[in-house]
């Protein structure tokens, strides 16, 4: 798996309800401070880059959730400047730096962040998801290849005139090319075909945007040679648009509005990716980024897939129920898997929510390996006013010292740290009402004795009957025991993406569909579960990810202008190559995995389901994903609702399936016992999720419910006389049952 990594410090406080002014959490100030200043630090030996955007300091982007048009105005008269509206009430502000706090604090806004850079997180794959069938209208009334459907994309390392995007004609499918050049959402837009004849690629260094394109929508099949590989994607016959860039998030939010306003203004469905990832947030939809991708979703009902992340087998989050014998949660904060040279212990944000606003204690406890009940310095992390213990200058380097209590000396904390600090805030978060605590760190120890023998624990007590949600970023932090009885330790539950958490979206993570030799992908067993593929749930009991898809490992195109030297080489391997002898230019495929790989998959069979039905909206196809997911082989968790089949869609859609002759699919693995008075009691031992949905005999969803146990009731009492199919879906397995109602 490749991880992208971004050099960033995420050190944050939320907007909480101490306050009724709308600021930017700590990370966007000291950001802008930077902007100004443009310092980094080297301390060990080691540099950090901090979150900068490598453009003229003059201005800064700025994402804010406007609840009125007079916000807009006073945001205007404040030297504010409207770059871009998306969604329904989400602007991206340019400004001067020092105008930032101003305008975040701006009447009628409830939400600002600062511009950031977001994560990146065929072959056998076809074969898993019945793409093949598809083709060649296998028990269908035809072939289908998402012709009339647009698919958008914002990725990194796009080949736009790549031979894979040519129809059958030659013609480049790709209709337009949104390049963000800088860190803005100001893109170049490239409209005609002479226009993006020219365009070569946003950079050299990646492949992952050609990649993922060709996954969603490659249409070349080289037929004259009989022994060449058939690695078209998904949707072969999709019209294509293409934003490319770094990645920050208001070119991600400027690149979904032109192609959701693309697609309708042409009258046709849209489907858009989103391989990119985030770690830290609420995942609860609630953050201005998140909220506002699902905005432009419901927008433009726009079917938006966005990989669930890669960070299964990061120790990067905790997820836990507090109970009366265990209502706390202990752990240790560690390095990530970013190598750091000195005594380096962690470094970044920690972001702990609970399920609502019941609140919760928070500690940081400096405890001893040979005696680690014994408290050697503790913390508490309060309400209103950010608390901080330091020594040395490091903190003043990335916070305001004047807006919190500072402890700076007569501490065990000053005694094993050299120019460190740590602490944070907590309270009620003032958009999403849960309780949260927002702590940040930075731990180098005075010794390499010290680095062993001492470390720092994150102590969390709450309510029994709460649960509890942990997350860090990964890069220079981590949670663990360090082989310490008694700590929580993560098991990866927790670890999927916060901007894939959305209702309008779909979080797709990936199992393994090939294994390459010489690919340096850590081999599985096929069919399972990626080893890589995050998962989790949010607060309000909806599962991820939604689906899965294949992931580990495919084959697609690769960019052209790739460098050859260096890790692009190494990341981006060979696997085939085309000569075009008529345009003398050679094209080239390689291989992947992530659930950036697993993503445009399911982008992909999403423009295939609209083009069987191109007035199913954006709950339909999600609902149709989860109701005709084939069941995994293998009982590892993560699956969310099964693997995706493609073939089983279509045939749900053009009513072809036949779930509504069915009497009763009886299967091991679901039990539905009636109790009476058309209620039915629902078990499926052993698997993460059951869903369950009542249709009419003429295919209308008449009721439907989801749980994240292996258990659920469903009252169809209120339902008129007739007769009804009562389908359930398990993670593993799935259940049809027909009935009748009578008066």
């Amino acid at each position: 798996m490749k991880r992208s990594l971004v050099l960033s410090i995420p050190l944050c406080i939320a907007s909480l309800a101490a306050t009724s002014q709308v600021n930017f959490r700590d990370a966007d100030l000291i950001r802008l401070r930077e902007i100004v200043s443009s310092c980094t630090s080297v301390k060990n030996g080691q540099k950090f880059s901090k979150t900068m955007p490598s453009i003229k300091h003059e201005r800064v982007e700025i994402i804010i959730r406007y609840d009125s048009e007079t916000a807009l105005d006073e945001i205007k008269s404040k030297g504010g400047e409207i770059v871009s509206l998306v969604g329904t009430r989400t602007a991206i502000i340019s400004t001067s730096p020092d105008k930032a706090i101003e305008i975040a604090a701006s009447n009628g806004v409830s939400g600002a962040k600062l511009s950031s850079l977001i994560k990146r997180t065929n072959n056998n794959a076809m074969t898993f998801s019945n793409i093949p069938d598809i083709r060649i209208g296998k028990d269908i009334d035809k072939p289908y290849d998402g012709k009339g459907i647009v698919l958008g994309i914002f990725d990194t390392g796009i080949d736009p005139n790549h031979i894979n995007f040519r129809d059958e004609n030659g013609e480049n499918r790709v209709k337009m090319v949104l390049e963000y050049a800088e860190p803005t959402a100001n893109p170049e837009i490239y409209k005609t075909p002479a226009q993006i004849s020219t365009f070569t690629s946003d950079t050299r260094s990646e492949s992952h945007g050609t990649h993922v394109l060709g996954i969603m929508g490659g249409s070349f099949y080289d037929t004259s040679d009989t022994n060449a590989p058939d690695l078209r994607g998904v949707a072969p016959g999709a019209e294509l648009i293409v934003g490319c860039g770094e990645g920050y998030n208001v070119q991600i939010l400027d690149a979904l509005e032109r192609i959701g306003k693309y697609a309708s203004e042409q009258g046709k469905p849209c489907v858009m990716n989103l391989s990119f990832g985030d770690n830290l947030g609420p995942h609860d939809g609630t953050d201005e980024f998140t909220e506002a991708i699902n905005d432009i979703a419901e927008k433009y009902d726009a079917v938006i897939c966005l990989s669930a992340g890669n960070e299964r087998d990061t120790p990067c989050s905790i997820i836990k129920l507090l109970s009366d014998e265990d209502p706390y949660i202990k752990t240790l904060a560690l390095k990530g898997y970013t190598e750091v040279e000195g005594y380096f212990q962690t470094f970044g944000s920690i972001e702990i929510w609970g399920e609502d606003n019941t609140p919760f204690e928070v500690s940081l406890d400096i405890i001893s390996r040979s005696k680690p009940d014994d408290i050697l310095y503790s913390l508490q992390i309060p309400e209103k006013r950010s608390s901080y213990a330091s020594q040395g200058d490091m903190i003043n380097e990335y916070l305001d010292t004047r807006r919190m209590d500072l402890i700076t000396e007569g501490t065990e904390f000053q005694n094993i740290y050299s120019n460190s600090f740590m602490g944070g805030i907590a309270g009620v978060d003032t958009y999403n009402h849960r309780y949260t605590a927002q702590l940040n760190m930075y731990l180098t120890a005075r010794s390499a004795a010290n680095a062993n023998r001492y470390f720092t624990r994150i102590t969390i007590k709450g309510k029994p009957g709460k649960k509890v949600f942990m997350y860090c970023d990964g890069s220079y932090m981590s949670f663990g025991n360090r082989n310490i009885p008694g700590l929580d330790i993560p098991d990866g539950a927790g670890s999927n993406s916060n901007m894939a958490s959305g209702r309008n979206t779909l979080a797709v993570g990936s199992y393994v569909s090939a294994n390459i030799t010489g690919s340096g992908y850590q081999e599985g067993t096929i069919g399972d579960i990626s080893y890589f593929s995050s998962y989790g749930e949010t607060p309000d009991g909806r599962i991820m990810p939604d689906i899965c898809a294949p992931g580990q490992v495919v084959v697609s195109s690769r960019n052209t202008y790739l460098s050859t030297t260096g890790s692009a080489a190494i990341y981006y391997p060979l696997e085939y190559s085309y000569q075009d002898f008529e345009h003398k230019k050679t094209y080239y495929w390689t291989s992947c995995a992530g659930t950036s790989q697993a993503s445009p998959h399911m982008a992909g069979i999403a423009a295939l389901w609209r083009q069987a039905n191109p007035n199913l909206t954006f709950s339909e196809i999600q609902q149709i994903a989860r109701e005709t997911a084939s069941a995994p082989t293998f009982n590892s968790t993560g699956w969310g609702y099964g693997k995706v089949d493609a073939l089983a869609g279509i045939k749900e859609i053009l009513g072809s399936s036949s779930v509504f002759d069915i009497i009763d699919t009886a299967t091991e693995g679901i039990i539905i016992e009636p109790q009476g008075n058309a209620v039915y009691r629902i078990y499926a031992p052993g698997q993460d999720c059951v869903s369950a949905t009542i249709y009419s005999i003429q295919g209308t969803v008449m009721k439907s419910l989801t749980s994240r146990s292996d258990s659920m009731t469903i009252d169809a009492s209120s339902l008129a006389t007739g007769v009804y199919v009562l389908k359930v879906t398990g993670s593993h397995s799935s259940r049809t049952l027909k009935f009748t109602l009578k008066q």
